[in-house]
């Protein structure tokens, strides 16, 4: 059936790529209102079609309605879960827009599809959690990072604050005497 194509991610029907191209060219020439009806026409038709939701989403940030583009990036970031860049584009919007909540789950989300490699993702995650007194979150990820790159001084810097916050005052003051012997 159509349903199993689609979840299987086979190629879209015929009827949904023609869609698509008039969305599409709906969108380039900026009628924004028939790009949306089509867009929205395409994911009733395709539920799994990611640049549908991902320009759905445009389409409502350019009309500065961010909450919407938020609400059609997250259904758009499921269906490409290894994109960490998109992930992160959607963490960043979440904090914008104050959903903190949602903001460290797309980080992690970053996080794990870039297998850990996305540094800004870890350290913006790891602020947050100091934001939200999840101070034990926060050094894990300073941690880490101290550990991927011992040099970089936002990371230190930020690591000693969140070990004030714990009354870790000894372990601040021993990782800088630390950084002062190996220099």
């Amino acid at each position: 059936t159509l349903r199993r194509r689609m979840r299987q991610g086979a190629e879209p029907t015929p009827e949904v790529k023609k869609l698509l191209s008039e969305a599409n060219e709906a969108f380039v020439r900026n009628d924004l209102q028939v790009a949306m009806d089509l867009y929205l026409a395409i994911v009733k038709l395709d539920n799994k079609n990611f640049p549908a939701y991902k320009t759905l989403g445009e389409i409502y940030k350019m009309q500065g309605n961010f909450n919407k583009c938020s609400n059609f990036w997250l259904l758009a970031a499921h269906l490409h879960p290894w994109d960490y860049e998109f992930w992160r584009m959607l963490a960043e919007l979440s904090v914008k827009l104050g959903h903190m909540r949602q903001a460290l789950y797309c980080y992690s989300k970053a996080i794990k599809a870039s297998h850990n490699r996305d540094y800004a993702s870890i350290f913006d995650r790891a602020i947050l959690y100091r934001e939200k007194a999840q101070y034990k979150r926060a050094a894990e990820s300073f941690q880490k990072l101290r550990q991927a790159l011992p040099t970089e001084t936002k990371v230190i810097r930020e690591l000693a604050m969140v070990y004030v916050e714990q009354n870790r005052i000894n372990d601040a003051i021993s990782m800088y005497c630390n950084i002062l012997e190996d220099n």
